[in-house]
């Protein structure tokens, strides 16, 4: 993966506009810096083994991984970290970003769930349709933005599995 020279690759992408608006803007306003640093503090705990937060993509052995939890703790991370690695031009959040998503599809995560919503069986994100919305926006996100660093056929496996 040439995530070196992703920022580069991202010239064509949906999100090109607002990116380069929301670098412009990393000057003194405090707002904004407040923003990143929540931001960076997220992305952080995203990769830090024992963090409230962390995604333990390689051994999966947080329990929300199969449950309806994980619908949204997984696309939420993907997002932090994708826009992260943009943002902050951490290639290891793009990393991070490009395992995560290629764990949901090669483990299909998203049908791999169990439990019950309100006394019903929930089998999978797509059960609920609020989950389905909520998941679907996000995994968009996350798997536009690292899109153009990906090989032709992580590409197309992770665009046909969403």
């Amino acid at each position: 993966m040439k995530i070196e020279n992703y920022s580069l690759q991202i010239a064509n992408s949906l999100f090109k506009p607002a990116l380069d608006a929301a670098v412009s803007r990393q000057g003194d306003d405090p707002i904004a810096a407040a923003m990143r640093e929540r931001l960076r503090g997220r992305c952080e705990e995203h990769l830090t083994p024992g963090a409230e937060e962390f995604i333990d993509h390689e051994t999966r052995r947080a329990e929300w991984w199969t449950t309806r939890m994980g619908g949204k703790r997984i696309s939420r991370a993907l997002e932090h970290l994708a826009f992260g690695h943009h943002l902050f031009g951490e290639a290891r959040y793009g990393a991070a970003a490009r395992a995560i998503l290629m764990t949901l599809v090669e483990h299909r995560i998203v049908e791999n769930t169990d439990g019950t919503n309100y006394g019903r069986p929930y089998r999978t994100w797509r059960d609920n349709v609020l989950d389905a919305g909520s998941a679907s926006v996000m995994l968009a996100l996350a798997y536009d933005l690292p899109r153009p660093a990906l090989p032709d056929e992580e590409r197309d496996r992770a665009g046909r599995y969403l």
